[in-house]
C-alpha cells in the first residue's frame, strides 16, 4: 500500500467514474488507469468502484472495494493503491454467474464479512481471507428469509 494516500471513486474530466489516489495535495492526486481486466463502457470508464464508504475496506494492508469488471459483472477487488497491483478477486465458487455484487464490507477478527450474491441470486453473508479458495457463502442461518439473509450495515 502506498503509505499516507487515501483512495476514492471519483469522476474524470471525460465524466468517468474510475478509482483515485490522493495524497491531500492537488499534484499528488491522479486517477489510476491502466487497470487489467477494469470495466469500460459501463458507468464509466475504469474501475468502476461504488461511491458508499461501505464498499472500501482496509484488509490485510491492501484496499478492498467493490468494482465492475470487463464483463461488467460487480466483483470484489483488491488495490495496494498501484494500477499494476489492482485486480479481482476471481474463481469465487458458489458466487453468482452475474457477479458477486459485494457491499458492506466489513473487517471483523482476521477475515472479511460482506453481503454478496450467491448461485441463486440471493443475497448472503459472505466471509473471506483474501483468496478466492478462502472465499464463501455463511450457510443457511435458522429465522433467515428464503430468499437469502440480506445482510447491511454492518459494524464491529
Amino acid at each position: 500500500m502506498l503509505p499516507n494516500v487515501v483512495l476514492f471513486a471519483g469522476t474524470d474530466s471525460s465524466g468517468d467514474t474510475g478509482l483515485w489516489v490522493t495524497n491531500g495535495t492537488a499534484a499528488g492526486t491522479y486517477e489510476l488507469t491502466g487497470i487489467v481486466g477494469a470495466g469500460t463502457g459501463y458507468v464509466g470508464v475504469g474501475i468502476v468502484p461504488r461511491f458508499v464508504a461501505s464498499n472500501f475496506a482496509l484488509y490485510n494492508g491492501e484496499v478492498w472495494f467493490a468494482g465492475f469488471d470487463t464483463s461488467g459483472q460487480d466483483g470484489l477487488w483488491e488495490t495496494d493503491g498501484t494500477a499494476a497491483s489492482t485486480h479481482e478477486l476471481t474463481g469465487i465458487a458458489g458466487a453468482s454467474s452475474t457477479g458477486l455484487d459485494p457491499f458492506w464490507l466489513t473487517v471483523y477478527n482476521r477475515e472479511m464479512l460482506f453481503a454478496g450474491d450467491d448461485a441463486s441470486g440471493d443475497d448472503g453473508l459472505w466471509v473471506t481471507d483474501g483468496t478466492a479458495a478462502g472465499t464463501s457463502e455463511l450457510p443457511a442461518m435458522v429465522g433467515a428469509n428464503t430468499t437469502g439473509l440480506t445482510p447491511s450495515h454492518m459494524t464491529v
